[in-house]
């Protein structure tokens, strides 16, 4: 499958892994994404 490319403004909610840094957390989330670290 290959990569697909979205806006921020089409994604909702990201969840992935704990090896995001806290800053990109928080630039991800001030672009209005929830994010759910597992």
């Amino acid at each position: 499958m290959p990569n697909l490319e979205l806006t921020w403004r089409q994604i909702n909610v990201l969840i992935t892994d704990s090896g995001l840094s806290e800053q990109d957390k928080q630039a991800i989330l001030a672009q209005g994404v929830d994010v759910i670290c597992v």
